[in-house]
């Protein structure tokens, strides 16, 4: 595994009732990033949301559709 400078950081950066966004081109390793961060708190509870989630979230939402 490549090692990610950013890690220290995103995990100072979490606060809760806080939102943390990662962005980035495709491929880049944004999902193994969170994953590995999340592996590394296990003892903390994180909610990992990926694109086509926050999609749908938004159409239900905006549709005022509660589940």
């Amino acid at each position: 595994m490549i090692p990610r400078i950013i890690s220290e950081q995103i995990i100072k950066d979490l606060k809760p009732a806080h939102v943390t966004f990662l962005s980035g081109t495709r491929r880049t390793g944004k999902t193994v990033l969170m994953e590995n961060i999340k592996d590394r708190l296990k003892n903390k509870k994180i909610l990992l949301l990926n694109k086509k989630i926050m999609m749908w979230l938004h159409f239900f939402l905006q549709e005022g559709k509660m589940f």
